[in-house]
């Protein structure tokens, strides 16, 4: 019997830092709820983040341009925040949200507006959205 495909998981560092996130967000739920303009969604998506550059086109990003991989935490209308082992200082990113960082790919423009170092050597950045580049 062939065997079955299995579903890329999250590692489980990457895994357990999400879900401390989580528990201490449920914790304190209510709190901070009055400085959101909108609901905060959970999304477990690995991404890629670049530096953006207007003057070069996306999918297509010069040498070099490549900053990190990371995993989405949660998505609103307005932005995500996203979680990364990589401590960078970022002002504006191009963010693929799906697959091999192509043409074709799903890409987004984002202004950094906050970074924190969280637990366990993780970093976690919440952007604002900016641009949806391919329709």
């Amino acid at each position: 019997m062939a065997a079955q495909p299995t579903v890329p998981r999250l590692d489980a560092p990457i895994q357990q830092v999400l879900d401390t996130l989580d528990w201490w967000n449920n914790l304190n739920s209510g709190h901070h709820s009055q400085k959101r303009g909108s609901d905060r969604a959970p999304y477990r998506v690995p991404i890629h983040v670049f530096i953006f550059d207007e003057k070069h086109n996306i999918g297509e990003p010069a040498k070099n341009d490549f900053v990190f991989h990371a995993w989405i935490r949660n998505l609103s209308r307005q932005g995500l925040s996203f979680v990364s082992r990589e401590s960078r200082v970022l002002e504006k990113v191009a963010i693929c949200l799906n697959g091999e960082a192509t043409i074709d790919s799903t890409w987004v423009i984002a202004k950094v507006v906050w970074s924190r170092r969280i637990h366990d050597g993780f970093w976690e950045y919440g952007v604002e959205l900016l641009d949806r580049i391919n329709q």
